[in-house]
């Protein structure tokens, strides 16, 4: 069978949608299934406003409408509601050729959070765009429940798996803190809201995973609870490297305080997640876990 995945979201992004699309387009193809994954490098882009790590195809219609012709899929999902699906939505709306298209991201939320758009305009149009094709993929119930509600028809429940080869019971020492442990893992970011996850009264340690515009760059681990440090031994101040006197490109790159995973550990420093007021900790995983 032809398949084909239209995405604005691809690499270099790390997130859930490339993640599954990822995993989706591998197990297609190996299930002997072939495959196009429609995405923004085939694209003039220009960089999101308010998230530059994110290109935006521009002027695609004409552009899709030939990528898709000459694969000619037997089948064609639109993940998401970016620029690329709605080009590829007004390919299968004028020439008649049903499509599914997957619900991945609260974006009703998170455009009013930032912008303060009611989030009853952006459900509305978010309505219109999905009501269009043959099937909504939704990944848990709780969405599907939410989107049903307000209105939503042709829901299909598009559930994840675990990927046993990389998560799998083990030894977990390497978490030095009171227990029961609560973890999250995914982007540090305003729609995510981890904030209510740090508001839970729960006994033990609460563990933030991962990387995004809400914190200091650099990924890592951060932990808020009983048993952790409330300062690090050292922190890398990026206002002593710009006081260095200015002795040539090379120098001064020298001179600049090195991000890896080595020498993460001796940069336990205390990092505020601004918008959402709680203070968490940063304690880098070692290189062996």
């Amino acid at each position: 069978m032809r398949i084909a995945l239209v995405s604005d979201a691809w690499r270099p992004q790390v997130n859930g949608v490339v993640r599954t699309l990822t995993a989706l387009t591998r197990e297609l193809r190996r299930g002997g299934h072939d495959v196009a994954v429609i995405t923004p490098d085939l694209f003039r882009t220009v960089p999101c406003p308010f998230y530059p790590e994110i290109h935006l195809a521009v002027g695609a219609h004409r552009r899709m409408a030939k990528l898709v012709d000459v694969f000619a899929p037997d089948a064609i999902h639109i993940v998401t509601e970016g620029p690329l699906g709605f080009a590829a939505r007004r390919y299968c709306r004028r020439r008649g050729i049903p499509f599914t298209t997957a619900y991945c991201t609260r974006f009703p939320e998170y455009i009013a959070a930032r912008f303060g758009f009611p989030a009853a305009w952006n459900y509305a149009l978010l309505r219109r765009f999905h009501g269009a094709g043959s099937g909504i993929m939704v990944a848990t119930e709780s969405i599907r429940n939410d989107l049903a509600a307000r209105g939503f028809k042709n829901l299909r429940s598009w559930t994840r798996g675990v990927d046993t080869k990389h998560f799998q019971p083990a030894e977990k020492s390497y978490f030095q803190m009171p227990r029961p442990v609560f973890l999250t893992v995914g982007r540090v970011a305003l729609e995510k809201n981890l904030l209510a996850f740090l508001d839970l009264d729960l006994p033990g340690s609460k563990i933030v995973v991962g990387d995004g515009p809400r914190h200091a760059r650099g990924a890592g681990v951060w932990c808020s609870g009983g048993g952790v440090p409330r300062a690090g031994p050292a922190r890398c101040d990026r206002r002593q490297w710009r006081r260095l006197p200015r002795r040539g490109p090379q120098a001064r790159r020298a001179a600049r305080p090195r991000y890896s995973r080595r020498n993460m550990p001796q940069l336990c420093t205390q990092l505020h997640l601004d918008a959402m007021r709680r203070a968490v900790y940063r304690e880098p995983l070692s290189d062996q876990q």
